[in-house]
């Protein structure tokens, strides 16, 4: 009872001293054309370099499934903003060489498609124990890739690491504690942030072009 007081309290004068958290402008993709995506087979990865473009990764647990998730949210994430998604599939050829954007262009110009996204997941860890009482926090790494179907070259590479925190522990985490409803959330749903993020972070440096 007392740590339910102590919580109530602690959101309280938060919000009293830190104020409402403003709310993202929306991203107007109206103007943009209904691009297609073909995304490749997500790397996973425990080494502390991105085998891609080879930037310091902190690692963590990737349970199994990890990719499974991603996927749906990367999903979400397009087709929020009216996006097309192709996920391409490669076999009969060892994991390693599925790191290289060469072979995943070609099935890529295949389909007509105008980006395609390589990802790299390093970090997707599940939450123990329930949404409102955690022993472990959900914490999830990832890096996409993005490049011109056309051209063949990197267009775009953006980085995802979040590990979810109490608000006890840093106030200014306000504005996510109020957007995840005051709970502790599971792996897939800061996989959708992260998703969601990156894909508008991306538009975002189209449209200012």
């Amino acid at each position: 009872m007392r740590e339910i007081i102590y919580f109530l309290a602690l959101s309280f004068f938060s919000l009293l001293f830190l104020g409402c958290p403003k709310k993202e402008p929306e991203l107007a993709t109206s103007n943009l054309p209904k691009y297609k995506f073909a995304v490749a087979e997500a790397v996973i990865s425990k080494s502390a370099v991105c085998p891609v473009c080879l930037r310091a990764v902190f690692t963590c647990e990737t349970k199994s499934g990890a990719a499974s998730e991603f996927y749906e949210a990367l999903a979400f994430a397009l087709k929020e903003n009216d996006f097309e998604m192709n996920r391409l599939s490669l076999s009969g050829i060892e994991a390693e060489k599925k790191k290289e954007p060469e072979r995943w262009l070609t099935l890529a110009k295949a389909l007509k498609a105008d980006y395609l996204i390589l990802p790299v997941i390093y970090c997707w860890s599940e939450r123990k124990g329930t949404e409102i009482s955690a022993s472990a926090p959900a914490e999830v790494g990832f890096h996409l890739h993005i490049y011109q179907v056309e051209s063949g070259k990197e267009v775009w590479g953006g980085d995802f690491n979040e590990r979810q925190i109490a608000l006890s522990e840093n106030l200014l985490a306000l504005n996510d504690f109020i957007k995840r409803g005051g709970k502790w959330v599971k792996a897939e749903d800061l996989g959708k942030e992260g998703a969601e993020k990156l894909i508008k972070q991306f538009l975002k440096s189209i449209q200012e072009k």
